[in-house]
């Protein structure tokens, strides 16, 4: 399809191809269709509409405007939105190179935490289905087949597409978290072995001061006992 004038002008960002090497690339894939999908749409209304466009053109805008105009594409736009930039977040923080192990672990598991609840899938499922309500798109019955029992019989029972979509969304939200638990965990290994190494300035420097309650008020302002602090921070490392 080409790239009439008035497909571009109302989305001041550009769509960009789908990226396996970076997440950001991600972000910048979806970003465009969630933040400015009415406009989008719009422009195909008009694009399909329109007789100074090709044959080709307008099929191909009725093509794309019918597979976004549906309740899994507006449903999932904005649960992958929230997720990628969730992600896109933490990873260029742990890139940040004044990033510190103290901070990276408080990032990863707000991530974790969020993808974790149950408040992502219900909002998403929620906008899904005033989105749909918006542009008049049928919200279909689907079917599924019910995991059997061993005391049960097998029986066929009826998903509505949000109970469909919720299970989608879970599957999809486990294997994320699998995904970062593994990271995590990665950076929780690093940080036990060579955390402690991120104070060796300040002690050589003699600035390092106990963050202990116990430690004597004089003793912190004058950065007594070094040694001592820097052998309590690696055992606590290697206990932790």
């Amino acid at each position: 399809m080409g790239k009439p004038e008035n497909a571009v002008r109302p989305v001041p960002l550009v769509v960009k191809k789908e990226s396996e090497t970076r997440w950001s690339a991600r972000v910048e894939a979806v970003k465009p269709f969630n933040k400015y999908l009415r406009e989008i749409l719009q422009v195909l209304e008009k694009m399909i509409d329109s007789e100074n466009e090709t044959t080709e053109t307008r099929s191909d805008a009725k093509q794309l405007y019918h597979c976004m105009l549906s309740y899994d594409f507006l449903t999932l736009l904005e649960f992958w939105d929230i997720i990628l930039i969730g992600i896109d977040r933490v990873q260029k923080k742990l890139k940040d190179q004044t990033m510190n192990f103290d901070d990276a672990p408080m990032d990863s598991k707000a991530l974790i935490s969020m993808v974790r609840g149950k408040v992502l899938i219900s909002e998403s499922v929620e906008e899904g289905l005033n989105l749909c309500q918006e542009w008049k798109v049928e919200v279909k019955r689907r079917r599924g087949r019910k995991k059997r029992m061993p005391s049960e019989n097998a029986r066929d029972a009826g998903l509505t597409a949000k109970e469909e979509m919720e299970r989608v969304m879970k599957g999809i939200l486990d294997h994320v978290n699998r995904e970062m638990d593994e990271r995590f965990q990665r950076l929780h290994d690093t940080d036990s072995k060579f955390g402690f190494l991120l104070y060796v300035h300040g002690l050589c420097c003699g600035t390092i001061y106990s963050s202990s309650p116990d430690e004597p008020k004089d003793n912190r302002r004058r950065g007594l006992g070094n040694v001592d602090i820097f052998v309590s921070m690696i055992t606590r490392k290697q206990i932790q």
